[in-house]
Formats: C-alpha cells, sequence, structure tokens
C-alpha cells in the first residue's frame, strides 16, 4: 500500500506567516500591490484603492477594524475555477506572476496580509471569469474564519473558506462603496501582536499619528504610479499625495548616471557585472567589474553576449545649491521596480558627520522581476541588503559617485565663505579739506559742483571727460584681454581633449601589448605543464617496473623514494 503523503496543515501555515517580518504597513503595501499590477497588466487607468481603518470607540489606539476595496473592473477572476487555477489558492499559479508588469512574483502576498493582520476575513467580489466567453458576473461572498479552519482535523480540508456564496448586487453594493464593480476585504479581530507601533518610541499610535505615518510611507512608495495614472489611493479619506520626483527635477549638471548590466546563473545570482558610464571627456565607456579587485576594468570582448536581463539604471545627484537645497537624504538610496519603491532606502557607503555627504540621493531602478533576489527585494517586499557581485559593482560606483559630490560641495562651500568687499553706501558723505564730497559705489570721489569756482568747474569737466574715455579705452582692453583668455582656453581644452585621446590610444595599446604577453605566458605554461606530465609519466611507469620486478624487496623501497626525492630536488635545482 503506497501512503498518501498529503500537504502542510493550514495551521502551520498560520504559524509561519505571522513568525515572518510583516507589519500593517508591508501588509497594506502587499494588498495595494496586488490592485495595481492587475490594473496595469490588464492596461485600466484611474483604478482607486480605497482604505479605512476603524479604531475602537474606547480605545483611541487600537484599530479593529480595516476595508481594502477596489474599482477594478473584473473583480476577482476564475473565483470557480479548482486547485490551483483559483485566485484564493495558497498556491495560485498565474502567468502574470511571471509578467514584469506585474508586481505579484509568487502570488502569496495577499493571502499571507489577511493571514496576519486578522482572525475573520470577508471578500465581496463582483467577478467576471477571464475563461468564460459569455464574461457572466456573479456577485460573490467569501468569509475566512481563520481560527474554525485551523481546528479541522484534515489538512486538505483546512484551506477551505469558512462560506462561499453568490449573493445579490444589492448586497454586494451595501458592502462596496466604489462603482458597481471591483473587490471589497474585510478585516476583522485583527492580530494581538499589534501592528500598530511606532517603531522609534514603541508607543501605539492614535488615529491620526497612524495616518500620518501611513500617507508618508505609502507617498513615498507609489508616487511615480500615482503620477503615471495608473491608480490612486485614498486613506480615510484623504488622498496620497506625489512626492516630487528629484531625479526629473534637478539639473542635470547635478546628476551622475550609469548603467549595469548583469548575467546571472541558474541560481539567480550574478555572475558577471557591467557598467556602462562615461569619461571625463564625456565618452561613454564600458567597463567589466572585477570581484578580486574589487574595480572595474575595460573589456576585452562584446559585452553583449554575456547578459541576460534588462538592464539597471543608477541615478546620483546633489540637491545642494539647487531648488531642492532643503531636501536631505544623507546619502541613501532608493530601490524602484516599474514605478514601485521598495522599504527601507539602503545605505552603501558609510555616513560621515561632516554634513557634506546630507544632500547626496541616489536611486536604482530595473524591471525585471528576476533581478529582485540579487538586489535584495524579498517576498514581502523589504530590502535587504545581500552580499553578492551586482551589490559589490554597485557599491563601488556609489563610493565614486560619494566622493565625487563631497569634493563638489566642499569645494562650493569653501568657495562661499571666502571674504568679500564691503561696499560703500552711495550716499555715504566724506569731508577732505573745506570741500564736501561723495563716494560712488566705484569708489571715486565726487565732488559737490555747486560749490566749485566755474574756472575750476570748466577743468573738472575736461578731467572728468578725459577720465570718461580712459575709462571705455580701459573697458576695451579688458574686453579683448577676455577674448584672448577664452581662445586660450579653449586651445587648452582642444590640447587637453587630444591628450586624453592620446592617452586612451596608449591605454588601448598597453591592454593589448599586456593581452600578447599574457597569452604568451599562458603558452608557455601549458608546455611546461604537458612537460612534467610527461616526466612525471615516466618516473611512475620506471617504479611501478621496478615494484613489479621478482627481484624487488621491500627494503630496497626506500630506495625507490631516495630516487624520487632526488630527482625532483636536481629538476628544482634545474628549473631555478
Amino acid at each position: 500500500m503506497i501512503p498518501k503523503i498529503g500537504c502542510l496543515h493550514f495551521m502551520s501555515v498560520v504559524k509561519h506567516v505571522r513568525s515572518e517580518p510583516h507589519s500593517l504597513l508591508s501588509s497594506l503595501s502587499d494588498m495595494i500591490d496586488n490592485i495595481y499590477g492587475l490594473a496595469n497588466i490588464s492596461n485600466q487607468t484611474d483604478v482607486i484603492a480605497n482604505i479605512r481603518i476603524e479604531f475602537h470607540p474606547l480605545h483611541p489606539r487600537m484599530p479593529y477594524k480595516i476595508i481594502v476595496s477596489d474599482n477594478l473592473r473584473h473583480g476577482f477572476q476564475n473565483l470557480f475555477e479548482e486547485a490551483s487555477h483559483n485566485p484564493l489558492n495558497m498556491g495560485h499559479i498565474r502567468e502574470g506572476h511571471s509578467n514584469d508588469q506585474e508586481s505579484s512574483e509568487f502570488g502569496t502576498g495577499l493571502k499571507k496580509a489577511m493571514i496576519f493582520m486578522a482572525e475573520h476575513v470577508e471578500l465581496y467580489t463582483r467577478s467576471i471569469s477571464e475563461k468564460n466567453k459569455n464574461k457572466k458576473e456573479h456577485y460573490v461572498k467569501v468569509v475566512f474564519d481563520i481560527p474554525e479552519m485551523m481546528k479541522r482535523p484534515s489538512a486538505q480540508e483546512s484551506y477551505e473558506p469558512t462560506s462561499f456564496e453568490i449573493i445579490s448586487p444589492k448586497e454586494f453594493e451595501k458592502m462596496h462603496s466604489l462603482d458597481s464593480h471591483g473587490s471589497t476585504i474585510l478585516l476583522q479581530n485583527l492580530n494581538e501582536n499589534d501592528f500598530s507601533h511606532d517603531p522609534e518610541t514603541g508607543l501605539k499610535y492614535t488615529q491620526k499619528e497612524l495616518e500620518t505615518f501611513l500617507h508618508e510611507k505609502l507617498s513615498r512608495a507609489y508616487s511615480d504610479l500615482i503620477r503615471k495614472g495608473v491608480f490612486r489611493i485614498l486613506l480615510n479619506d484623504q488622498w496620497i499625495t506625489v512626492q516630487d520626483d528629484l531625479v526629473d527635477k534637478i539639473p542635470k549638471s547635478h546628476k551622475l548616471e550609469y548603467t549595469f548590466y548583469t548575467r546571472l546563473n541558474s541560481k539567480n545570482e550574478p555572475e558577471s557585472v557591467f557598467r556602462n558610464g562615461h569619461t571625463p571627456t564625456g565618452r561613454v565607456q564600458t567597463m567589466e567589474y572585477d570581484p578580486i579587485s574589487g574595480k572595474f576594468i575595460k573589456l576585452s570582448y562584446p559585452m553583449m553576449e554575456r547578459i541576460n536581463l534588462p538592464p539597471i539604471q543608477l541615478v546620483s545627484l546633489s540637491t545642494k545649491h539647487t531648488s531642492f537645497d532643503t531636501w536631505l537624504s544623507y546619502d541613501y538610496t532608493d530601490i524602484v521596480r516599474g514605478g514601485r519603491c521598495f522599504d527601507p532606502p539602503i545605505k552603501f557607503v558609510k555616513q560621515e558627520t561632516d554634513g557634506y555627504s546630507n544632500h547626496i540621493y541616489n536611486r536604482l531602478t530595473y524591471e525585471s522581476k528576476k533581478l529582485n533576489k540579487a538586489l535584495g527585494i524579498g517576498p514581502n517586499k523589504k530590502v535587504t541588503k545581500p552580499n553578492n557581485m551586482l551589490i559589490s559593482a554597485i557599491q563601488t560606483t556609489l563610493k565614486q559617485t560619494t566622493y565625487h559630490w563631497r569634493k563638489e560641495i566642499k569645494l562650493q562651500q569653501d568657495h562661499l565663505s571666502l571674504p568679500s568687499f564691503q561696499k560703500r553706501d552711495e550716499n555715504t558723505t566724506i569731508h577732505s579739506g573745506s570741500v564736501p564730497f561723495k563716494m560712488d559705489m566705484d569708489g571715486s570721489q565726487n565732488h559737490n559742483h555747486d560749490d566749485i569756482h566755474p574756472i575750476r568747474k570748466r577743468n573738472q569737466k575736461e578731467s572728468e571727460d578725459q577720465e570718461f574715455v580712459t575709462r571705455e579705452q580701459n573697458h576695451i582692453h579688458q574686453d579683448q584681454d577676455h577674448n584672448q583668455q577664452d581662445q586660450d582656453q579653449n586651445h587648452n581644452q582642444q590640447d587637453q581633449d587630444q591628450n586624453h585621446n592620446q592617452q586612451d590610444q596608449d591605454q588601448n595599446q598597453q591592454d593589448q601589448d599586456q593581452n600578447h604577453n599574457q597569452q604568451d605566458q599562458d603558452h608557455d605554461l601549458k608546455v611546461a605543464i604537458e612537460r612534467s606530465k610527461r616526466l612525471l609519466k615516466r618516473v611512475a611507469d620506471k617504479i611501478l617496473e621496478s615494484i613489479r620486478s621478482p627481484d624487488f624487496r621491500k627494503r630496497d623501497a626506500h630506495l625507490v623514494w631516495e630516487f624520487i626525492e632526488r630527482y625532483f630536488q636536481e629538476k628544482d635545482e634545474s628549473n631555478e
């Protein structure tokens, strides 16, 4: 008799989910990700995710009910399918999970969020099956009483919902607040491991404090998607606002941009990393990351043959002396996939205490889900910093950008701290002898003409005319000097560009020579190895021949070893 292996009981799944590092924010984000992912894959726009969090009237710091609604046209699809084809199945698999346009990768985020947050879950939906040719709609209510499901003796039966029934459109609209289509999820009997704590103080949030916290976090996570018009988020009747896009608003002179390409092995681990960037002369340069030296080296072969994934974009910028000067990001890096910004931001470079890194902001953007693991994005959408070749290459680049921006900011600070000449007020009157005069802004003396004799006044007029002509001539000479300086600078720039080009050519020639030398050395090494193999084979044959000889005696064995040692000693001396 063949035993039935069976499946994991639902109780074990609940224990596992509630032991994972989930939170109210991550659970709500999983539910929102499901909404915007389905909107994106079905090309729907102006989709709304409506979230209501209600607090107990006698306990102002205790949320007791959460309602999440959407207005997706098709609602929960395929609810009448069985097993893994049903979206409520814990192992549900569909094509969207491998599509980079959709957020869901494993198909468990929504179910885990419901298990983590509540003991009692009710789902109301207007369902239109994608496999139904007639596109017939059904209004469905599904109830999950989690403690009751955990008590069931059968592991197979423990996953089935507490109730599943067809309801009337009127009953659906009574529970659903958005349009006449979409879905509403009601979560009650919220879990005791209260997720409404302030992570800094450890105190429970009031409703206003929780709304403020969630508003800031959701705005950071979904601003790009809201800006694109994919969907909007309503939290307790307040729209989530959109943060400014620093990458788009900051001028190009305050940005450094790089493109990374990588190749993953069968375990989704990076095995080669390439980087496109600009040289100081403005040329695009492609380099390969060397994990041994921790540096980027020049390529000696076509890059495209070694990559198997879409690129990763890195932008590093400084908000210092821009219209966003008050924005302080402290050199943290946001990781964004398809417009969804993950939490928390990562620190790749050690924070200095001098303040020069406060205005530095970095952003990594990518599209492929296959890069999630390599970039530290886990199933719960939390960011951790893994240890792999891709992360090391990004960290090396960010050390370079941080050094660049710190140097730029320090130079700007030093320039602003230089002492400036004090300008005299144009109305300041200075007395010299008995004739009063005023000091102009350029420092010239302007006598009071009403107190000067007419002859002296005429002489003074001629003198002023002559001074005017002299000043104009000086201005012309200054303009000529400036033009000459500009020409000299242009010549110098041209000379520098020629020197850079010559240096690049010399470097390329050196690299070619080194490659040839390396090839020669590799060839010599192969020849030496083959020669050593043949010599060792002859020695081994001699030893075997001696041992197999009928005249061989055990006491003669030491003579064989002495021969071997003497042979290799002589060989080493000859090699030296």
